[in-house]
């Protein structure tokens, strides 16, 4: 799934969802524009991919089925 991380907590991105994103659409419009300021903010604003695995704890298993996520590099 790719979220959004540069607000308070991190957003599902809507693109996620088959929806269109906003906050996409702007990073779009400002790698349009060119410029370092107008890259480097397209790349801050742009959603980071982060994969959920289900896990079982050993010895937790009366907690249930929790998340695990981590980031492309370790998937790949």
């Amino acid at each position: 799934m790719k979220f959004h991380y540069e607000f308070d907590f991190p957003i599902p991105a809507l693109s996620n969802f088959g929806k269109q994103d906003p906050v996409e659409e702007f990073v779009k419009e400002l790698r349009k524009l060119g410029g370092d300021d107008n890259f480097n903010d397209a790349r801050k604003f742009s959603p980071k991919t982060r994969i959920l695995a289900p896990v079982i704890v050993r010895g937790e298993e009366d907690k249930g089925v929790r998340l695990w996520n981590f980031g492309i590099t370790i998937y790949d």
